[in-house]
This record gives structure tokens, C-alpha cells and sequence, in this order.
């Protein structure tokens, strides 16, 4: 019997990232930050995965998915409803992030949702739309790091920068979300999982005790 490939789940908050694989006991958290997010690109890339799935989460997660598409990886972002439909076949009830993308790695394996990759052009597209998110980022810390240190009569001139760097950040965030959302990799439809296993007549019942290690998972 063929090696089954490793699938990742990937639990993103405001601050945070959890990321698991699907067999074995490691997770790792990371800052959803860029250089957060670049270690867990990297991460992800040493396990080898066939898959990456998040779950909507307020946008939290555009800028990871972004990142994995630019990569070239292969992300896929889910509705919260359908992993909470998931969990109902599991046996553990989740309480952490870890254990959460544990269950999303276990939900890609047993839902298997289907991504293509995008076009070379579109992956550049992203990276690049990445980069300058990033040198934006970085200018509004340095203006506001100026402003906090400024006095009173030359705050002003700083605060025009300021507000131009927010509204050219919030553009390419609405265009990072707009590309995602357009992308094969959002696949937010509730039927996803009533389509596969067929909810509330699950022919194999489904517990984390096949997954061992995801009860007693390291950071």
C-alpha cells in the first residue's frame, strides 16, 4: 500500500499560527507576522505536504495563504462550518489551536479537498503584492515609532505619511483578499463535507485515536 502523504493544518488568529502535520506529534507555532509567516512556509516545506488547509478566520489568514500560493504550495481555505461539521465525527472535542490544526490536517486527509495550482503569473503577482505589503509594514513602524518620539508642532507632518501608508496597506490587503477569494484554493461552500461523507449518516465513524500523537502534541 502506497505511503499516504502528509497533509498540514494551519490554525491562524490575529497574532499567532499553529501550524501540525498529520502524522506525527509536532506543531509548531509562529507570529502572523512576515517573518513569522516565512518560518512557517519553511516549516511546512520540510514536512513534505501535499496540502495546506486553513479555515476563514477574519481575514487572519490571507496573508499566509498569499504566502503559500507565491510559494507555489497548495493551500486551501475551508468555511469554519465544515471543520465544526467535521469535528462532530471526531472524538475529541478541540481546546487549543494545536489540537485544532491537528483536526484540519485530519480533515484534508479524510475530506481530501481538490486545489489546482494558479498560473506562474499569479503566483508572481502575489509575491509581489507580498513584498511591497511588507515594505509598507515596515515604513508605518518607523513613522509611528517618529511619531511617539515627536513633538507636538511637527506631529502633523508626520501624520500624513502615516495615514497614506494605511490607506495604500489597506489597498493591497483588499487586493490580496480579492485575488484568494478568486483563487482555487477558497473553497468555502458548506456542501464540501455533506458531499463526501454525508452528514448525520457518517459511514465510518472517525476518531483522533487513530491519530495518536495529536492528543499529546509539542510546540
Amino acid at each position: 500500500m502506497a505511503e499516504e502523504a502528509v497533509s498540514v493544518g494551519g490554525v491562524i488568529a490575529k497574532r499567532t499560527q499553529d501550524v501540525a502535520d498529520s502524522n506525527s506529534k509536532n506543531a509548531r507555532q509562529f507570529e502572523n507576522l512576515h517573518d513569522g509567516i516565512t518560518s512557517a512556509i519553511r516549516f511546512i516545506v520540510e514536512l513534505k505536504s501535499s496540502k495546506i488547509i486553513t479555515e476563514v478566520t477574519g481575514n487572519y489568514e490571507i496573508p499566509l495563504a498569499a504566502a503559500l500560493q507565491a510559494s507555489r504550495l497548495l493551500g486551501v481555505i475551508v468555511n469554519p462550518r465544515q471543520i465544526r461539521d467535521f469535528a462532530r465525527a471526531t472524538s475529541v472535542q478541540a481546546k487549543t489551536d494545536k489540537i485544532d490544526a491537528g483536526i484540519l490536517a485530519l480533515f484534508s486527509l479524510q475530506i481530501k479537498p481538490e486545489v489546482k495550482p494558479i498560473p506562474d503569473k499569479q503566483s508572481r503577482d502575489m509575491g509581489n503584492l507580498l513584498t511591497h505589503r511588507r515594505q509598507l509594514i515596515e515604513m508605518l513602524t518607523s513613522e509611528h515609532n517618529r511619531l511617539l518620539q515627536a513633538d507636538e508642532d511637527i506631529r502633523p507632518g508626520i501624520e500624513i505619511p502615516i495615514k497614506w501608508l494605511e490607506d495604500g496597506l489597506s489597498d493591497i490587503n483588499d487586493n490580496l483578499n480579492q485575488q484568494i477569494r478568486n483563487s482555487p484554493a477558497y473553497l468555502e461552500k458548506d456542501n464540501l463535507v455533506k458531499s463526501v461523507l454525508g452528514l448525520g449518516k457518517w459511514y465510518q465513524p472517525l476518531s483522533l485515536l487513530n491519530y495518536p500523537n495529536w492528543g499529546n502534541l509539542t510546540m
